[in-house]
């Protein structure tokens, strides 16, 4: 039988003292214990009066035991049916029931902490308990036997205040206090909020493999290949690892879709979520075969099928923490840019005017000039490599003020110092200039070839995102994919839903 917790008891009045100067002394003693007795006594709550838990069986769902317990919090505020609102006081029980469940099932249990993600069994119920406790807002992954995530929740842990009232004890929470005599009604609509996400959200990835032998041919024709950058085009399957931390902290995407002219890796498996897209199918044949990713960008609002509203990630970027949509977007719609804290743009104009400077930062360079001249400001911060939040019709606006310029770049198949960087530059500026978009800072990190040598994987429990970016020949070094595979492989264990 599921575990119950203790029932709430209330503490003795502690005795008056005696009375050395008659009764206005031991009523003033009798005042002092009625305030102590007031300020110690526990308050039951009960918002809305959970229901016992289901019983446990092979087919429960650990989400059918976090219901019967939720307080509705983050389902009535924030519109997020997979998030759980749970009194603290009621934790020992699901936990137990969970855990059972996946042992009638012959599932296994993570917990997903930050930083780090933890196999828990019945036998260390403990342990799972204590670290449930002290991160207070955490995930909890059930893996089937083949090592894929079958489902994914999130918890929040609140306790009992005055009032009566719950106090969310997570910073997370989209409220931060509940009124237990007031629940929302079951049969209203939950209203929208400055936390509610009612629109989808997908994620695109563009993807090369410099070893697939259709892409190799095609390059041939224009490029020798031996010359080739291979920290351009390599892969040490980032996008695996890339593609599983999306189904673990980032749940609420709705579909991912994946842009290549190259044919998918070996593990690849498409489903109605994960597509994998070749660049005919989006891209005129008078423009390919292209290499170069600021031309490829600027097809990406004609995928087929797209959402309004999606995040752009190439293969190296990761989700390392749980990902609300709110870091990507407002409730209303218009993107977040997160920006650089500091700027460097005017230190590529010097390194252009040295010619010193890389293709990339030219273009980063050639997008600030253009802004300059058409809006009259020049912007100094790129976007931090983290995943970028767009939009397609943002993207079509842009699009038809900037036309000469996206059909510049479309031309230009290789990287050139003369291209602009329309999407991961301009689109941001331009649209925080139009009210299109909102600027932030980003809690991430950003790896080259020294963590292989000098990295904590301490250092990164809290970061939300993670770049591991290959530069001076780090995507062959065997140290640094050795590095880089066991750093992605103790916090991403868990199979996608796109591995076979």
């Amino acid at each position: 039988m599921p575990e119950r917790p203790p029932p709430l008891r209330t503490p003795r009045t502690p005795s008056a003292p005696p009375a050395a100067g008659g009764r206005p002394l031991r009523r003033r003693a009798a005042r002092l214990a009625r305030r102590l007795t007031s300020a110690v006594r526990p308050v039951r709550i009960e918002w809305p009066a959970p229901g016992d838990l289901p019983p446990v069986g092979h087919e429960t769902r650990i989400a059918s035991v976090l219901a019967a317990l939720d307080i509705g919090a983050s389902r009535y505020s924030a519109g997020d049916p997979l998030g759980y609102d749970i009194p603290q006081s009621r934790l020992p029980g699901a936990l137990a029931a969970i855990l059972a469940a996946c042992d009638a099932s012959d599932k296994a249990c993570h917990l997903g902490l930050p930083g780090r993600i933890v196999r828990i069994t019945s036998r260390d119920r403990n342990r799972a308990l204590q670290l449930a406790r002290a991160q207070q807002d955490f995930r909890v992954f059930v893996v089937d036997a083949g090592g894929k995530l079958v489902e994914n929740v999130r918890v929040r842990l609140w306790r009992e205040g005055r009032g009566p009232s719950l106090v969310a004890l997570s910073e997370h929470a989209p409220v931060a206090r509940v009124r237990a005599a007031h629940p929302p009604s079951e049969t209203l609509e939950p209203p929208v909020t400055d936390a509610s996400f009612t629109f989808p959200i997908d994620a695109v990835y563009t993807w090369v493999d410099a070893t697939d032998p259709g892409w190799r041919e095609q390059l041939a024709a224009y490029r020798d290949i031996e010359a080739l950058d291979l920290d351009r085009f390599a892969q040490a399957d980032e996008l695996r690892y890339s593609l599983r931390a999306l189904d673990l902290f980032a749940p609420w995407i709705r579909r991912v879709h994946i842009l290549s002219n190259c044919r998918p890796p070996a593990w690849f498996q498409s489903s109605d979520r994960v597509r994998w897209i070749d660049h005919r199918e989006v891209i005129d044949g008078s423009y390919l075969p292209l290499f170069n990713s600021e031309a490829i960008e600027t097809f990406l609002h004609r995928i087929p099928d797209l959402a309004e509203h999606f995040l752009y990630l190439n293969d190296d970027f990761f989700i390392w923490n749980d990902a609300d949509p709110s870091a990507f977007f407002t409730f209303d719609g218009r993107s977040v840019a997160h920006l650089a804290p500091r700027g460097g743009v005017i230190y590529w104009m010097q390194s252009i005017e040295a010619d010193v400077a890389e293709d990339w930062q030219s273009a980063r360079v050639n997008g600030a000039r253009l802004l300059l001249a058409r809006h009259g400001f020049l912007p100094t911060r790129q976007h931090e490599h983290v995943p970028y939040a767009l939009s397609r019709s943002v993207i079509e606006e842009l699009e038809r003020e900037f036309a000469s310029e996206f059909e510049a770049v479309r031309r230009s198949r290789f990287r050139d110092a003369a291209d602009v960087s329309l999407i991961p530059f301009v689109y941001h500026h331009w649209a925080v200039k139009q009210g299109r978009a909102v600027g932030s800072t980003a809690g991430h990190r950003s790896l080259d070839a020294d963590f292989a040598r000098d990295l904590d994987p301490a250092d990164l429990t809290h970061a939300e995102f993670l770049c591991i970016n290959d530069r001076e020949g780090s995507a062959t070094d065997p140290r640094v994919r050795g590095a880089k595979e066991r750093l992605l492989a103790a916090r991403l264990p868990i199979r996608s839903s796109a591995e076979r």
